[in-house]
């Protein structure tokens, strides 16, 4: 006869999906920052390049860094990034994250747990990423955690 397994087990076994990444950061996260229109498709691509392939490893990462995520998002902002907000978003929203002291999309804190987990790899993949560097692919940049740390 099997081992039974409890469902929570298999849950936590279960491949990544976007779906299954909405609803750990749900339980997970502030709603607060429950923010814009949240890109999973590609946050799913970028914790698969890093080796995050199943829920439980997901979960885990995000609770793993989910104090010095809050953290960060309560920083003060730099005039600066003030007035990329501002420009971006306008003042009024401007005005209700600085009084409820939010700054970060779901998005945003997830990339920021993964920058948090795997350091210079992954903020050289985003640099790619984003247009800021030049040199190789994003899977080029990914593939080394996948196959060293991670996980």
């Amino acid at each position: 006869m099997g081992v039974s397994v409890s469902a929570r087990h298999r849950l936590a076994k279960a491949q990544l999906s976007a779906s299954s990444m909405a609803r750990i950061l749900r339980r997970t996260l502030p709603k607060r920052n429950k923010v814009g229109i949240i890109n999973y498709a590609g946050l799913l691509e970028e914790a698969r390049l890093f080796g995050v392939l199943t829920n439980g490893q997901f979960r885990k990462l995000i609770l793993k860094h989910r104090r010095a995520l809050i953290e960060a998002d309560r920083e003060p902002l730099t005039p600066q990034m003030e007035r990329i907000f501002r420009s971006e978003d306008g003042d009024a929203h401007v005005a209700d994250r600085l009084r409820r002291q939010y700054w970060f999309s779901w998005e945003a804190l997830t990339r920021l747990a993964l920058e948090f987990e795997f350091g210079e790899k992954y903020r050289a993949f985003a640099d790619h990423r984003d247009g800021l560097t030049t040199g190789s692919s994003d899977r080029g940049a990914a593939a080394s955690v996948s196959q060293g740390e991670g996980g």
